[in-house]
């Protein structure tokens, strides 16, 4: 039985590892995997908790449990956010076998991330020392070792609990899993699923639309007037001949279009 490389980590029985309800909805082709196990041996331990729960390896214990019949395995036991991103990243980098979360699962992975970083701050409490750190600043630090920003977690945890409670908004979470996780897949379902829980058509209305394109407009129109600040300190530098040149057509469109927009919009 080949174990692992990493001499350092302990093992545990595989009857004591808690998987609990959340992670992993496919586990993909876990007989490819135990016969690379097999091969090579086990080259990551599976990360656990300090009370034995799994975080991540699930596919990993399957293998060997299930496949290869092991009754120990080697586990890397983190305690906080720091261990457990230095340990994960690794992993990742490193893995060819690594099938990727789903988003739903990915959700999962930070919600436990969150969780256990959330006992180990009590546990300091309790004990009299000083907690740093909010639960915010440690859910934007687990999106992130996940490679999601936070708002993106936090739409797609949205999305995932709606699910769970109403058979209409279920197949915006088959949607959301069907892709990878990012921002700009990711807000249009989220849209979609505030709207049907608040009993509105899931598509905008034309009046909709149009609030949102101004908005958008707005927004870039800001964004513009800002970057124009920018352009002219730039250019303050610059020999007025050069200047003339180079910049004067496009700088004179530019003020002539600010203009304009602002007297449309009555600034």
């Amino acid at each position: 039985m080949k174990y692992y490389r990493n001499t350092r980590s302990s093992c545990q029985d595989t009857s004591e590892i808690i998987i609990g309800k959340r992670l992993r909805r496919e586990l993909g082709d876990i007989n490819s995997l135990a016969q690379s196990i097999e091969d090579v041996g086990l080259l990551h331990p599976i990360v656990i908790r300090p009370n034995n729960r799994l975080i991540a390896g699930l596919r990993r214990l399957k293998a060997c449990k299930d496949v290869l019949g092991w009754t120990k395995i080697p586990v890397t036991i983190v305690r906080g956010l720091q261990e457990a991103e230095k340990v994960l990243r690794a992993q990742q980098m490193e893995n060819t076998c690594r099938k990727d979360l789903l988003p739903s699962e990915m959700v999962d992975r930070v919600d436990d991330l969150i969780e256990m970083e959330s006992s180990k701050a009590m546990k300091r409490r309790k004990g009299g020392k000083k907690v740093s750190g909010s639960k915010g600043q440690s859910a934007a630090i687990a999106a992130k070792m996940e490679g999601i920003s936070e708002p993106t977690y936090r739409k797609a945890k949205y999305i995932k609990e709606r699910a769970r409670k109403s058979k209409k908004i279920k197949p915006l979470l088959d949607e959301m899993d069907n892709k990878p996780l990012h921002t700009s897949r990711i807000d249009p379902i989220y849209q979609k699923a505030k709207r049907m829980e608040e009993g509105k058509p899931v598509e905008k209305t034309p009046l909709e639309e149009m609030e949102a394109a101004y908005t958008l407009c707005i927004r870039q129109f800001k964004r513009l007037k800002k970057l124009k600040g920018d352009w002219d300190k730039l250019i303050e530098g610059v020999s007025k001949r050069d200047r003339e040149k180079f910049h004067a057509p496009f700088h004179t469109r530019l003020v002539t279009f600010i203009a304009e927009i602002e007297i449309a919009l009555g600034y």
